[in-house]
């Protein structure tokens, strides 16, 4: 460990929590009202939380600090991998944007067909209205991630849905931003006009 970790550590420590056990750093997302705290605790289960601290993290997604539940959506992601499925589909529909891009990415990397019409939906609401910014995770925006993950099931049961949705992208194209444009051209020019 080093940087950012001893500070993690050391600092629930302080607050009496031991950062290397797993029920102790349950109990601090549980039980501390201050925020460091359990978005420390969180921060710790992601690197050696078990399923045994799912509960825990499925309520931090209702914590009133984005930062602790964004994060708790990556804990979650990589304990549960594809069995947080569910949390990463109810994550779509959080009113924070920050949320919902955390979920789309690990809708992205661990969904199955079961997500393609939420996501479907989610690529409606994003390009319905000019956005007044787009936020990325490296190159990619919302909007690429989700069309990224329907990719992977253009050959299944939804085809046709998702044939629809990469038209109506066609059709809202001017909305998209350049960037986003670019990167759809590049990886994805069923989706393009270019």
């Amino acid at each position: 460990m080093g940087g950012i970790s001893d500070f993690t550590t050391s600092y629930l420590r302080q607050n009496g929590f031991d950062p290397d056990r797993e029920d102790s750093l349950v109990t601090a997302l549980t039980v501390s009202k201050e925020m460091t705290v359990a978005h420390f605790a969180v921060i710790r289960l992601m690197e050696i939380g078990t399923a045994k601290s799912l509960p825990a993290l499925r309520k931090a997604l209702y914590y009133p600090s984005s930062d602790v539940k964004i994060s708790a959506l990556h804990a979650i992601g990589q304990i549960a991998k594809e069995d947080g499925k569910e949390t990463y589909l109810a994550a779509l529909t959080d009113p924070k944007f920050p949320e919902k891009m955390t979920a789309i990415t690990l809708i992205q990397q661990y969904g199955d067909v079961q997500a393609v019409l939420a996501v479907i939906e989610r690529i409606k609401k994003i390009i319905a209205r000019k956005r007044l910014r787009v936020y990325y995770t490296g190159n990619e925006s919302e909007l690429t991630l989700a069309v990224k993950y329907l990719a992977q099931h253009i050959d299944g049961e939804h085809a046709t849905a998702i044939k629809k949705i990469q038209e109506l992208i066609k059709a809202k194209w001017e909305r998209l931003e350049t960037q986003e444009r670019q990167t759809l051209t590049a990886n994805h020019p069923e989706c393009s006009l270019a």
